[in-house]
């Protein structure tokens, strides 16, 4: 596996599924929170605020629609494997809006 990966999540389940289903493996890292500086382009699997996946490389986010019951509570990997949807894999840019006289202008974000 690629060493540029890494897992974000807080929820070892949601871990496990991801090595389980062959995105990464045993020995991916896997981080409950994270900075910009620690997912600066590499390719992070799991959950991740939008506004830091223009620091990956790609961010493939695991959906998983959980039924009212469920939502809350650490979820067991019998859980993930039945609500999880298919993966998807983003590439993200950010942009900074100026509006100057009526005319809008970006910038590509670096910080």
């Amino acid at each position: 596996m690629s060493n540029n990966k890494v897992i974000v999540t807080k929820h070892q389940a949601l871990a496990q599924y991801i090595i389980e289903q062959g995105f990464a493996d045993k020995d991916t890292p896997i981080l409950d929170s994270v900075s910009a500086d620690n997912i600066r382009e590499k390719d992070v699997l799991g959950v991740l605020p939008i506004r830091l996946a223009q620091f990956t490389r790609t961010y493939t986010e695991f959906p998983i629609e959980l039924p009212k019951s469920a939502r809350g509570k650490e979820l067991t990997i019998e859980q993930v494997r039945e609500f999880a949807k298919k993966p998807i894999v983003y590439m993200v840019i950010g942009y900074d809006i100026e509006v100057h006289d009526g005319v809008v202008s970006t910038t590509e974000h670096n910080e």
